[in-house]
């Protein structure tokens, strides 16, 4: 009994270990995107002069 509910504690935590990666790459890209369309949004609400000005002071 010991056995079988030590070697299914550690397929579990191997599946975890091997699923780090992917998850952690999931959530850098769902952090990413989330970023980059709240600054489209944002230059989306902004008049052309605008950003004009923004460019020529960068």
């Amino acid at each position: 009994m010991l056995n079988k509910v030590l070697s299914t504690l550690i397929i579990i935590t191997g599946a975890v270990f091997l699923s780090y990666p992917w998850i952690s790459n999931w959530l850098f890209e769902h952090r990413t995107n989330s970023i980059v369309n709240s600054y489209q949004e944002n230059m989306d609400k902004t008049d052309d002069t605008m950003q004009e000005e923004m460019l020529l002071r960068a």
